[in-house]
């Protein structure tokens, strides 16, 4: 629970990455969690088979992107700090995010749509939190980097599912 707290600190933008402890299990419970709900909300809007493989498409991109990035900065011996840190931070977006995307779905009110772009700003800035720690650029690159992270995450998994489908 104390490693839980560690890398939720990162969610609201305090805390080092080099201060975090490596957790496997915690790591294993980030995915799960991640994996469950994604297949929860993915299963809602097409079918349960679909939703299986975008979010394992999903995982995959994940950790090519991390790999990438670690790689070309030369953090590679970060690399499961990063990834429990990105997916952590994630399944707290998500806690937030679900009942939105509910409230969303079932009304026209405009302000569940603000909250909603607000909790998506929110997990665009943890990233690029996150990054600015991995490639000490300052802000912007970090930024365009975060926002690489979401378009090739969940805009490469929807096309690759599309050509898998």
């Amino acid at each position: 629970m104390e490693h839980l707290k560690q890398y939720i600190s990162l969610c609201w933008f305090k805390g080092s990455l080099e201060e975090l402890p490596e957790s496997m299990p915690l790591l294993y419970r980030a995915l799960i969690f991640y994996v469950t709900i994604g297949i929860f909300v993915i299963t809602n809007m097409t079918g349960f088979i679909e939703a299986i493989i975008q979010v394992f498409i999903k995982v995959v991109l994940i950790l090519l992107f991390i790999s990438i990035v670690l790689f070309f900065t030369k953090g590679m011996k970060q690399y499961l700090k990063v990834l429990t840190s990105y997916l952590v931070c994630q399944d707290l977006i998500s806690i937030f995010a679900l009942p939105l995307l509910i409230w969303v779905t079932v009304t026209d009110d405009s302000l569940a749509y603000y909250s909603l772009s607000a909790v998506m700003l929110w997990a665009v800035a943890i990233i690029a939190y996150i990054n600015n720690q991995i490639i000490s650029l300052g802000s912007f690159p970090s930024f365009l980097l975060s926002l690489t992270f979401f378009l090739s995450v969940y805009g490469g998994s929807f096309v690759l599912l599309l050509l898998v489908a």
